[in-house]
């Protein structure tokens, strides 16, 4: 079993944005004012902890952390055999993913679309999706996780032995405080 407490500073503005590398995207917030204590984040790529899991590489930019809490950005690598499919829910938060480069295929909530370099899909919560490249290139996108926590499950996973990953009850609890539902 997995036993952790997780405490997350509250905030009084739940922020969305993605002012990040000159794309374009300005950060969106309520009008009322946030109690922030916190520091600015130069990201270095050089100093960045990085994950694969199959045919994905997360690069953490942004971390809960260092948005105290908001949000997190990852750099994601998908490989061309990458898919999510058949898809799954998260109830709790949601993910914009924006494409740097290659080509992607999402379905979200049975709308499907292609998006290219300098497009992006948002999915909000309880929004069913899956997603896949398409061609032979690796797709480099960036994506936001809002609230933030994403990387926290990598940080979960890496702490636990081969023998207790392929565990059905860990990975049954990894799935959940991941806020990943494969079932609707």
């Amino acid at each position: 079993m997995i036993e952790e407490k997780i405490t997350m500073k509250p905030t009084l503005i739940p922020a969305f944005g993605l002012a990040l590398l000159g794309i374009g995207f300005s950060i969106a917030a309520l009008t009322q004012e946030s109690e922030s204590n916190g520091r600015h984040v130069f990201y270095k790529s050089d100093a960045a902890e990085i994950f694969q899991s199959g045919s994905m590489i997360s690069e953490f930019m942004l971390t809960t952390e260092q948005t105290e809490g908001r949000y997190s950005i990852i750099k994601e690598t998908f490989e061309p055999e990458f898919s999510s499919y058949p898809g799954h829910t998260h109830l709790s938060h949601s993910e914009v993913f924006f494409v740097i480069s290659g080509i992607m295929e999402w379905t979200v909530d049975g709308d499907m679309q292609q998006i290219g370099p300098g497009d992006l899909v948002y999915i909000p919560p309880n929004s069913h999706h899956a997603g896949r490249v398409v061609g032979d290139d690796d797709v480099h996108a960036l994506m936001l996780y809002e609230p933030a926590g994403y990387e926290k499950n990598y940080f979960r996973r890496e702490a636990l032995s081969e023998e207790e990953r392929q565990d059905p009850e860990v990975r049954r609890e990894l799935m959940e405080l991941a806020d990943v539902h494969i079932n609707r």
